[in-house]
């Protein structure tokens, strides 16, 4: 927990703080998680500090809290469309995704060390610079910060879908900022040429489905998905984790099927769907040898 502690003083998500007299801070505890696999085989253990967001007194609406996911029919048309175009759909994770968001200036947030810690009986206490899980709008304000790093890649949302994102990549050499964007805010502008290829017309776009700190994506352009995966890097920490073998509760099996057809099987498959034979036809298949 120690660790834990001083890897979050590191990345400047919270200030300590001595005092003598205690102030109103909401508490925290260690949550302990084992996450499995598609096959409910553990994979690894995660230790995170939670705020107990239960506490909070503050009232906030349900659009200051609100943060939208993915649609499971757009988790489908991005899975069929991959298909279609004979590309396999890409899972990535943001890691420690609810501690990268940076709070209002005017959220001023104390919390006390959980049970256990060390500075938990020194009177020290943290003030957030950074959200925290437990914080009811924590989930609100990585999705702002999270879907403006992709606008700022080049990529728009869908009008159906605020998860759904496609575009063609951009380098940012800007620095992220995480300016809240509300719905309606984006604008959407003609797709710049890819800069792989400046020469092409049509260039291939990126599709990219998000929910939470999970996303998937892919692009006929190999290209494309290494640079979405490079531009991503810089704002937050992201583990690629290959094809999707399991997400949004369903598992994916990925397989490379190669049809072939010789070409008198073909033609007689084609003369045979325009004219249908009788009893008494057939057709010899020396005729269409070349």
């Amino acid at each position: 927990m120690k660790t834990c502690c001083n890897s979050k003083t590191e990345n400047l998500s919270l200030k300590k703080l001595a005092l003598a007299l205690s102030p109103k801070a909401l508490p925290s505890t260690c949550s302990l998680v084992i996450k499995p696999d598609k096959d409910s085989n553990p994979v690894r253990a995660k230790s995170r500090i939670v705020v107990l967001g239960n506490f909070e007194d503050r009232y906030y609406t349900k659009s200051q809290r609100y943060a939208p996911v993915l649609k499971y029919s757009s988790l489908r048309l991005l899975c069929s469309n991959a298909v279609n175009n004979k590309r396999i759909l890409q899972q990535g994770d943001c890691k420690n995704a609810f501690c990268h968001a940076r709070l209002p200036d005017d959220d001023l947030t104390v919390v006390r060390p959980p049970i256990g810690d060390p500075e938990y009986n020194n009177d020290t206490y943290w003030l957030l610079n950074k959200t925290l899980y437990g914080l009811r709008r924590s989930p609100h304000h990585w999705y702002n910060m999270f879907t403006a790093a992709l606008r700022d890649m080049g990529l728009q949302s869908s009008l159906h879908d605020p998860c759904l994102f496609s575009g063609v990549v951009k380098p940012n050499t800007s620095p992220q900022t995480s300016t809240p964007l509300t719905s309606g805010s984006a604008t959407v502008d003609h797709l710049p040429i890819s800069p792989q290829n400046p020469s092409q017309s049509t260039p291939s776009l990126i599709h990219v489905g998000i929910y939470l700190d999970d996303f998937v994506f892919h692009s006929t352009d190999p290209a494309q998905e290494q640079l979405f995966m490079e531009e991503l890097k810089k704002p937050v920490v992201v583990d690629i984790m290959g094809p999707v073998d399991w997400f949004l509760g369903t598992a994916f099996t990925w397989k490379r099927v190669m049809k072939t057809a010789t070409y008198p099987s073909f033609s007689l498959n084609l003369r045979s769907r325009n004219t249908p034979l009788t009893a008494s036809q057939s057709i010899d298949s020396n005729m269409f040898r070349i």
